[in-house]
């Protein structure tokens, strides 16, 4: 077990999962209007470990997190070079078409 002096400064990012109540709408359907969501505070969000809805600092902060994530995850695929030359060159180049 490792010891700790202090309070742990770092937050954490928590797991999140869309809400089951709404599908991750955040409103329900009323009889006669759209009502904000119960069970998730009308975020569309909702902690997945436990199902509750989240504090909003909570969220922002591991939404933002996620954002990050596929941000550069995006860059990434887009610095990859689609293969743009003409096809009839072949696996290995050459221009031989079988004549």
């Amino acid at each position: 077990m490792r010891k700790q002096h202090g309070p742990d400064l770092t937050r954490k990012v928590k797991s999140i999962s869309r809400c089951v109540t709404c599908h991750g709408r955040g409103v329900t359907k009323g009889v006669f209007y759209e009502m904000e969501c119960d069970a998730c505070a009308g975020t569309g969000w909702v902690d997945h470990a436990t199902g509750q809805a989240m504090p909003a600092q909570d969220l922002v902060f591991t939404l933002s997190h996620r954002l990050l994530h596929l941000e550069q995850q995006l860059a990434t695929l887009q610095r990859m070079q689609p293969y743009e030359s003409s096809n009839r060159r072949g696996p290995h180049g050459s221009h031989y078409t079988g004549d």
